[in-house]
């Protein structure tokens, strides 16, 4: 009998044997990067998606609540001057102005008034308008038209809203005796900070009261529509 010869031999590892622990973790450890990297990205291109439109709708909100008024004030005559600082937790300004309709003079107020459940300082508030017929004022806490909402409410570096400027008394230096007359005008400054999501935008409007003039008092009747 023959002896038969057998040689062994190692077999090649083949590619469908698996891999270790540590190969599954080196390879995890990368793809969680780069997950995280391209979550970060897409997050990134959201929030500024997200923020030129909000800022885009604040402004266009700004933009109709000025447009609104500036016929009003613009025939203004005579402006109150405006609270320095909240009372009962709202800020006011009012102007005396025609009515288009009937001509008659009617009192306008502009209050910055808290949203209902907002706090104080850095809360949101919102900008409403009140109508009374002079001599009757609306009633202690009468809801006015909200014709700007989401508004920062002052405090914490933001001012208050609402900024009066007399005309100037003082005769024009050089002006000659029975020369005409060119009369300064009363103005009033609204400036207002909004905040829609991540968006905050700062907006600032003057209005001239053209029917005003040096001679114009600094206050009139429309004080009465404010809480003492």
């Amino acid at each position: 009998m023959r002896a038969v010869m057998r040689t062994w031999r190692r077999r090649p590892r083949r590619g469908d044997e698996g891999v270790t622990l540590l190969e599954v973790m080196i390879a995890m450890s990368i793809l969680g990067v780069l997950m995280t990297i391209f979550t970060n990205a897409v997050l990134d291109v959201y929030h500024a998606v997200d923020k030129g439109t909000n800022g885009a709708t604040v402004q266009s909100q700004l933009h109709l609540a000025v447009e609104r008024l500036d016929q009003d004030v613009r025939y203004s005559s005579g402006i109150t001057a405006p609270n320095a600082t909240p009372v009962g937790g709202a800020w006011y300004v009012e102007y005396l102005t025609p009515n288009p309709a009937t001509t008659q003079l009617e009192c306008h107020q502009l209050r910055l008034a808290p949203a209902p459940g907002a706090g104080s300082t850095g809360a949101v508030g919102v900008l409403q308008l009140l109508r009374w017929a002079p001599g009757h004022p609306p009633a202690p806490g009468t809801a006015g038209q909200t014709i700007a909402s989401q508004i920062v409410l002052p405090g914490g570096g933001v001012p208050a809203p609402f900024q009066r400027t007399l005309a100037d008394n003082k005769p024009q230096p050089g002006a000659p005796v029975g020369g005409d007359f060119v009369p300064d005008y009363m103005l009033l400054r609204l400036q207002l900070t909004s905040s829609a999501g991540r968006a905050t935008s700062t907006a600032r409007f003057t209005f001239t009261a053209l029917n005003t003039s040096r001679d114009t008092p600094s206050d009139n009747v429309c004080g009465e529509g404010r809480p003492a």
